[in-house]
């Protein structure tokens, strides 16, 4: 069995010896024949390892014959395991079999068809630059860049998952969405490296997204809850102005601590109305006359010259609890955060709102960093950021998002494809 490349020498050298016998058409005919005859025949049926690895190229060779069947020409400076170019469908473009079955049973490539797999102009692109196979003309990425504005975008975002070898399937019809469970804003869901749809479950639903978009924190909170729901990881890919993507976790966050709730109440009715009668305005809060020893709300307040200070939000929320005033949103959160047993201290040195301990300041660092979402980043920029800065120290980012008084948080840590 020849080489494929060896098999082009031996029909170009025949085409040469023949023209020097034959008419200019026939010599044009039998180039074009002879191609397809290589391009359709030999390399379709050569092995497997060598279809797939583009990196085992051994020479270039430049193919141009019309393809009559589409009805453009293709130009495509391609090696001799190059696959021919996809045909266009009403649903995609078909790589047909037995290259397409292939394409499907290794990497799960594409939504398989009776006729082989049909493929997304992205999905198409990754398959040009890792499974040998030809674009259909030198002027396609033009074109379907005025059909999809975003194309480039969702190039890098399936590269940065697919490269690593994770397995993607695009969420492009309700049918797929059903079939898949997934939501109608997800964009792909994700399977593990190695573990094909046909016999595992999915592990993840993916957004992909712009830096400098908007966010909308209640319906990024719904999607995040629907799809931990499913047990699967809701994750989104930033892609910046230079097209590097990176990868983000979300989910639903719980924060509690291990301050006692039982005597809160207690203290607050009995020691607090005693010394708050005698507390004094002091900038945005209140200062209260007694020893930071004797002070029993181990939640709020810091120690200052021989007593106690409370910010604001905390000379809201005692006056609350004595008095059951009206409260604003905020407010309401610092209770519910209370409630759950944390600590709470200003977290303005980390560009946040509250830094939240389950334990006491003396045995822990913070574990969280709050904003509620009145205060959260408007884009992804600023999202970005703020979840490297907690990173940076060891704490987990996380926006708590207004339901009716009932405050839901949700988490924003940074995610590596392929490594977890």
């Amino acid at each position: 069995f020849f080489h494929p490349q060896s098999m082009l020498l031996v029909v170009q050298a025949l085409i040469s010896f023949h023209s020097r016998f034959a008419s200019p058409n026939t010599i044009r005919n039998l180039d074009y024949r002879t191609r397809n005859i290589f391009t359709n025949q030999i390399i379709v049926v050569y092995p497997m390892h060598i279809m797939d690895e583009p990196s085992s190229a051994e020479g270039e060779i430049e193919n141009k014959f019309d393809d009559e069947n589409q009805g453009f020409k293709t130009i495509n400076p391609t090696d001799g395991n190059r696959h021919p170019p996809p045909i266009l469908t009403e649903s995609g473009w078909l790589i047909p079999k037995p290259i397409g079955n292939r394409l499907w049973q290794k990497s799960a490539i594409g939504m398989q068809i009776e006729e082989g797999i049909i493929v997304q102009p992205s999905e198409l692109v990754f398959c040009h630059k890792h499974r040998s196979i030809s674009l259909p003309d030198e002027n396609w990425i033009p074109f379907e860049l005025g059909n999809n504005p975003d194309l480039l975008h969702e190039i890098k975002a399936l590269n940065e998952i697919r490269k690593s070898g994770e397995i993607l399937i695009l969420m492009i019809s309700t049918e797929l969405e059903k079939k898949h469970d997934a939501e109608k804003e997800t964009w792909a869901v994700r399977w593990n490296r190695g573990e094909h749809p046909s016999k595992y479950s999915a592990v993840s639903e993916m957004r992909w997204i712009k830096n400098n978009e908007a966010i909308e924190w209640k319906s990024l909170l719904s999607w995040v809850k629907n799809v931990r729901e499913k047990d699967r990881f809701a994750e989104i890919m930033v892609i910046d102005e230079e097209f590097d993507v990176t990868a983000y976790r979300l989910d639903i966050a719980d924060p509690k601590g291990e301050f006692s709730e039982e005597k809160r109440d207690e203290i607050i009715s009995t020691q607090i109305s005693m010394i708050w009668k005698n507390k004094i305005s002091s900038g945005t809060g209140n200062w209260v006359d007694i020893k930071s020893e004797n002070w029993e709300l181990n939640q709020i307040g810091v120690e200052s010259e021989g007593g106690i200070w409370l910010n604001n939000i905390e000379t809201d929320w005692i006056q609350w609890k004595l008095r059951n005033n009206k409260i604003d949103p905020i407010t309401y959160l610092f209770d519910q955060l209370i409630e759950a047993g944390l600590l709470l201290r200003p977290g303005f040195k980390y560009g946040c709102k509250w830094r939240l301990y389950s334990k006491s300041i003396e045995k822990q660092h913070a574990p969280w960093l709050l904003v509620p979402e009145s205060e959260a980043p408007r884009d992804w920029n600023a999202a970005c950021l703020a979840a490297r800065l907690s990173a940076g120290v060891n704490k987990k980012w996380i926006c708590a998002i207004n339901d009716n008084n009932r405050w839901d948080f949700i988490s924003l840590e940074r995610w590596t494809p392929g490594r977890d």
